[in-house]
């Protein structure tokens, strides 16, 4: 199973990545396919539902 892989994996304590994809608006693309303007609002709310902000500022303090 693939989940099984996932955790003896992170057990062995490889380090793991992952990514976040952030999406810079709730309207529509355009033709070209790309975003025409950048909802901050929407994007800052995004960041931190991934507690993005609160684990830079820990590793900034030296957690890891």
């Amino acid at each position: 199973m693939k989940e099984d892989y996932v955790f003896s994996t992170l057990r062995r304590g490889h380090r793991s990545h992952f990514v976040h994809c952030i999406q810079p608006s709730t309207n529509m693309r355009s033709a070209s396919g790309t975003y025409e303007t950048i909802d901050v609002p929407f994007v800052r709310n995004q960041l931190r539902s991934i507690l993005l902000i609160d684990s830079i500022r820990a590793n900034n303090r030296g957690l890891t």
